[in-house]
């Protein structure tokens, strides 16, 4: 389980609607079953923490708590052209060396966010996904959650949904997928 809380996110750094108060937490085991929840609780509403005990049959292994600390980041997709950026079209038309020079700056780009697995858990913005892009889907990310910031391992849990289903708080109907 994560848990964000809502108030430590700074305002006007996501590309998608997120609550402004209280606590979002996602719940996801990585397993090929890609199943999992979301729930909102609202500030002020009373929750009971809860450790499975040790006589119950399959409990999940309980971690200690730790901190999650805000940092806004760049992302973009992992199949960026020049021709899906209307001004680099404009910029390069008919100049071989303008086109040259939006090619080199994209390839840049794509190597200085390739270190983005660095940030950990990832609220919006394009999708760290390799074998199946949420965007191809028609999906956007909401969040993606590294197994190595939470336990070491090297899948990624990634729930997405439309803008609708986000902005609208319908987090049962988010997709979890799981990449490895």
């Amino acid at each position: 389980m994560v848990t964000v809380d809502c108030a430590a996110i700074p305002t006007g750094v996501l590309d998608i609607a997120f609550p402004a108060a209280g606590h979002v937490a996602v719940f996801a085991e990585v397993t090929d079953q890609d199943e999992g929840f979301v729930i909102h609780l609202p500030a002020e509403t009373e929750t009971v923490e809860r450790h499975p005990r040790e006589t119950e049959p399959d409990a999940l292994t309980s971690y200690e708590s730790f901190p999650l600390y805000a940092v806004a980041g760049t992302t973009m997709p992992g199949a960026l052209r020049r021709s899906h950026v209307a001004a680099a079209v404009d910029y390069a038309e008919g100049d071989t060396e303008r086109a040259r020079l939006v090619d080199n700056l994209i390839n840049e780009m794509r190597a200085i966010l390739a270190v983005r697995w660095g940030y950990g858990i990832q609220l919006g913005g394009f999708a760290p996904a390799w074998h199946d892009p949420l965007e191809d889907r028609g999906n956007i990310l909401f969040v993606s959650i590294p197994e190595s910031a939470v336990f070491g391992g090297e899948s990624i849990i990634l729930v997405s949904g439309s803008r609708e289903q986000i902005a609208e708080r319908r987090y049962n109907e988010l997709e979890f997928a799981v990449e490895s």
